[in-house]
């Protein structure tokens, strides 16, 4: 198993500027576009480790579905 390249502190912190930017957007547009860079970060940190739990962190970035 290789060594994870970020920390938990780390995952907070993308999962906080995430929130941060996040728009209360109704159009279909704005929350597919949430979604989408949700999900691509999501992929990315699950690579990186294993454990990561995305959940968890889709909850960090305050999002409603899984």
């Amino acid at each position: 198993m290789t060594k994870s390249h970020f920390t938990k502190k780390d995952y907070d912190l993308i999962a906080r500027a995430i929130k941060d930017e996040r728009v209360e957007d109704e159009s279909k547009e704005g929350l597919l576009s949430f979604r989408d860079i949700t999900n691509r970060v999501a992929d990315y940190l699950e690579k990186d480790n294993p454990r990561f739990d995305r959940n968890k962190f889709f909850k960090a970035c305050g999002t409603v579905w899984i």
